[in-house]
């Protein structure tokens, strides 16, 4: 099994091009950073599908929550947004506003293209604006601007991964894969922990060393998980606390 690290890896990778959506002010800018979230936060799943592979019960796990994002609108939104911008290298944010902060910091908002924004070849463009403007269209972003909607978009993602490590936390966290009770329910012992991570059989069996010290020295020579900064930051909840 892969390092579930990995998966981590485009997590914070996805969050950063996102801060970046957020801070931006420039519409060019704003495009090149979205198009690349698009590509940390599809690769998400995909490489939760890589690590997770072998692990028994993930593929029907992952199935229902397949079927859940293929029925949301804006998921299913940015898998072609992705596909069109990584296939054809089209872009999709063409409109924004400028506003003042309460610190007086310029800010922006951006927004994709859409129907108000896109006019049919052959009309007439002074008249759909005016229509637009008219009806009200041509400023009715309902949907949100670009952050907003790659906000509940990444949280859908976030939600899976939480999910994931409320089931599988036992196998893809090192803090609950490496404990006593983890090694009896895989019939393994500290010596077999100790040959997977490289160290010679017996490398922790010290005189006045419990087992429990053992497996927590063994713990803490694996990098620990800082997976639960994304889930306070988005979901307002920790692993394993509800």
């Amino acid at each position: 099994m892969r390092s579930f690290g990995l998966v981590e890896d485009k997590i914070y990778e996805a969050d950063f091009f996102l801060e970046k959506i957020k801070d931006c002010i420039d519409p060019q800018e704003c495009n090149y950073y979205f198009s690349a979230f698009l590509s940390a936060s599809r690769s998400i799943t995909f490489s939760l599908q890589a690590c997770m592979s072998d692990v028994k019960g993930f593929k029907e796990w992952y199935e229902e929550k397949q079927v859940i994002l293929k029925r949301n609108e804006i998921a299913r939104k940015f898998v072609e947004m992705r596909n069109v911008t990584q296939k054809i290298g089209e872009h999709f944010i063409t409109s924004g506003n400028y506003y003042a902060d309460d610190n007086g910091n310029l800010r922006g908002k951006f927004y994709f293209q859409d129907e108000s924004t896109s006019y049919c070849i052959g009309e007439n463009p002074r008249k759909v604006i005016l229509e637009q403007v008219l009806s009200g269209k041509l400023f009715d972003h309902h949907e949100g601007d670009v952050a907003t909607q790659c906000d509940k978009n990444f949280i859908m993602l976030i939600e899976i991964i939480y999910e994931c490590f409320k089931k599988f936390g036992s196998i893809i966290d090192p803090e609950k894969y490496y404990t006593l009770e983890n090694l009896e329910q895989l019939g393994m012992s500290i010596e077999d922990i100790e040959t997977t991570l490289g160290f010679p059989k017996g490398y922790t069996k010290v005189e006045g060393i419990s087992d429990e010290d053992r497996i927590r020295l063994l713990r803490e020579s694996e990098p620990l998980s800082e997976i639960d900064y994304i889930f306070m930051k988005y979901l307002n909840k920790v692993r394993y606390i509800e």
